[in-house]
């Protein structure tokens, strides 16, 4: 039974703490008397002489005098003009109605009225009174329709206002926020990190009496100890909010600067097309070592590359680790991931297709930008590197109609004799060059 009732005694403390806090009384008990009467008609176009009943609504309150007007008042007959709403103190709506008729005929403005906690509240509805309750269906130049009634519409003005308005206010942020100022949205996130805080302390607060209540409500050693490890629990985990803060805040107070409108500017530069060059892709990993045996060793590629045939192993083994049927896991076009990079040497079908014989297929212009334009010599590039001229993509697509084509060469060049083939053409015209400035970073050797 001690037991219960310190519960129920802690659990009163903590509801009226958190009540309190998050919702003053005042608040609570205060309510707008104009948001609570309403009156509505059983029809707003009325023939003349037709009666109809005019309801009045109270929300929350009971027992309420209601007094209707109208406006012109002459030719209308209420009956009564005052009302009284229901006595019913628990239900949330109570009505009372009026009888309405009129002798003339117009637009009459009824207005019902009510005294609540001293202050006057009024509720408003527009009747259109006709020979045969006719709905009106032209309006004067200049005029709309609303509710049967010709109506001047008003001049909405264009706004350039910028300013977000939170739906409630939050404690150490203004009523507005001005989302063109300098770092609104980091503005807005310290704010909320501040709250934050705030709300720990007041649940840490809360902890602490709680803690305190069991402390005080018992006698047993047990119940004490843990009231007393409640408070010490409440301490530590503020402790813990407020020192994440305070640390970071300390290291480097941008660290809790979540500003966003120093972001660098990123842009792209498509460079001029270079036929000379097999990729721009600078390898990061690769063997630069000579092959010993297999389609790349250097007695295999004497025949082809003379003295060089060593350097010449070290830059196959860098491209395709000796791998007759490879293809690169970099060279490929932004748009529909179309690899352009095949085999020992990793030739470019992109910039050396025309060097793989017709007889095998139609190898040139096989690819196209990503917006339909030529790539060639005098033509767009296919390159794209960012602001400081780094790399960053290739800007290229396959053309549909050629993927017949695609295929035949690529095959070629997943062949030993078709790569060393086209291999020893570019060799023939600019010895490595071709490679430089993919492989010289991880295979220097091969360039010296």
């Amino acid at each position: 039974m001690k037991k219960l009732f310190k519960k129920i005694i802690s659990l009163t403390y903590l509801i009226i703490f958190l009540f309190g806090f998050f919702i003053p009384f005042n608040q609570v008990l205060a309510q707008d008397a104009n948001n609570q009467l309403r009156i509505v008609a059983d029809k707003l176009n009325l023939k003349l002489g037709e009666d109809i009943f005019i309801t009045a609504k109270t929300y929350q309150l009971s027992n309420k005098v209601i007094s209707f007007q109208s406006s012109p008042a002459e030719g209308i007959v209420f009956s009564p003009s005052i009302c009284t709403t229901d006595g019913n103190a628990f239900s949330t709506i109570n009505s009372c109605q009026v009888g309405f008729g009129s002798t003339k005929e117009g637009t009459f403005k009824i207005t019902a009225s009510m005294v609540y906690n001293g202050t006057t509240s009024s509720n408003e509805i527009e009747i259109s009174i006709t020979k045969d309750g006719g709905v009106i269906k032209n309006c004067p130049t200049g005029q709309i329709l609303v509710n049967n009634i010709c109506t001047t519409p008003a001049t909405v003005k264009p706004t350039t206002d910028t300013t977000y308005t939170p739906l409630a206010p939050l404690p150490g942020l203004d009523k507005t926020i001005n989302t063109t100022g300098e770092c609104p949205f980091g503005n807005y996130l310290n704010v909320i990190i501040k709250l934050v805080l705030g709300i720990a302390a007041v649940l840490a607060m809360v902890m602490i009496v709680m803690g305190g209540i069991e402390y005080m409500t018992t006698e047993l050693v047990s119940s004490k100890e843990s009231g007393k490890e409640t408070i010490r629990n409440a301490i530590l985990g503020l402790l813990i909010a407020l020192g994440a803060y305070l640390i970071l805040n300390t290291i480097n107070p941008k660290l809790l600067d979540a500003c966003l409108d120093k972001l660098p500017e990123a842009k792209i530069t498509i460079l001029p097309y270079n036929q000379n060059i097999n990729s721009y892709m600078q390898k990061t990993s690769g063997n630069c070592s000579v092959i010993t045996s297999g389609e790349c060793s250097v007695e295999n590629l004497k025949n082809i590359f003379g003295g060089k045939a060593d350097k010449a192993s070290m830059i196959c083994n860098v491209e395709s680790g000796g791998i007759v049927f490879s293809k690169s896991n970099s060279d490929y076009c932004s748009v529909g991931q179309t690899t352009f990079s095949f085999g020992l040497f990793q030739i470019n079908l992109l910039a050396h297709g025309d060097k793989i014989p017709s007889s095998v297929g139609n190898c040139t212009d096989l690819f196209i930008t990503s917006k339909g334009e030529e790539i060639g010599v005098g033509k767009k590039g296919y390159v794209a590197k960012d602001e400081k001229s780094n790399f960053s993509h290739y800007d290229c697509k396959l053309r549909p109609e050629r993927g017949d084509d695609y295929n035949k060469c690529s095959a070629y060049l997943k062949t030993a004799t078709g790569n060393l083939s086209v291999a020893s053409k570019l060799f023939q015209a600019k010895v490595f060059e071709d490679w430089r400035l993919s492989d010289q970073g991880v295979c220097p050797a091969a360039f010296q």
